[in-house]
């Protein structure tokens, strides 16, 4: 829900260390461009020169993000889970968003939501769940079939 997708994140660099059009782009993308926290580790990388240096170029590839700073990969897809594997969770809940269209299982109830997160970015009127039917592979693959 909101409150596990839509967390607050802001870039702070001193005037003159990004360029004009890569702030452009991300103040535009703010609200549609889904982000997880291995895109700030590859921001990150990028902020310091990483992802453009050529002796770093295998283990950047290799970074399971993409930085903020860079055009959106086209198509990506957001995994999104309440319950990583370093604790115990009592339901766990996972989802996959392919903006608009998220879809998430929820633990609690053992049911899929599908949403358009443009047309309802509070997720007040799910859809039918084949309106996301392409996003369910990607689901089953990194969580399993429920």
């Amino acid at each position: 829900y909101a409150e596990q997708t839509d967390v607050p994140l802001w870039i702070d660099v001193p005037d003159g260390a990004l360029p004009a059009e890569a702030i452009d782009r991300m103040r535009r993308e703010a609200s549609a461009r889904p982000a997880s926290t291995l895109d700030l580790a590859a921001t990150i990388v990028d902020l310091l020169g990483g992802l453009d240096e050529p002796s770093f170029r295998d283990r950047a590839a290799a970074l399971g993000g993409a930085s903020l700073l860079r055009e959106a990969p086209a198509g990506r897809a957001t995994l999104l889970w309440n319950c990583p594997p370093t604790r115990e969770c009592a339901t766990d809940s996972f989802g996959v968003v392919r903006f608009p269209l998220k879809l998430h299982f929820v633990g609690h109830e053992q049911r899929y939501v599908c949403s358009d997160l443009e047309a309802d970015p509070r997720e007040r009127a799910p859809l039918p769940e084949a309106r996301c039917a392409a996003l369910r592979p990607l689901i089953d693959a990194a969580f399993g079939r429920r």
